[in-house]
């Protein structure tokens, strides 16, 4: 028993399957690297902007109240700490 079909009409079927097969798993690899790729590129990008609401957050409110909104705000991966230092200096170009 072979599994070779032995008609012409058998053989192209089995080579098209093959081709299309091929083109389905490249095209999946390619995609899923191209998820992961993002998904990374994503994350990075919600912590950062996550950072920056805090930041604006606890900017916006009375020193006294800062701490214990920090606080409320850490979590396990991001401790959050509000020193007693003033603030940084505006940069040199919001001055103008």
């Amino acid at each position: 028993m072979s599994l070779v079909p032995r008609s012409l009409f058998g053989r192209l079927v089995v080579v098209l399957l093959l081709g299309l097969a091929t083109a389905q798993l490249i095209g999946f690899a390619i995609h899923m690297q191209d998820r992961r790729e993002l998904l990374a590129e994503a994350s990075g990008m919600r912590a950062a902007q996550r950072i920056a609401d805090i930041a604006k957050l606890l900017d916006s409110m009375p020193a006294a109240d800062r701490a214990r909104h920090a606080a409320v705000l850490a979590t396990p991966r991001m401790a959050i700490e509000v020193g007693r230092d003033s603030p940084l200096p505006a940069p040199p170009d919001a001055e103008r």
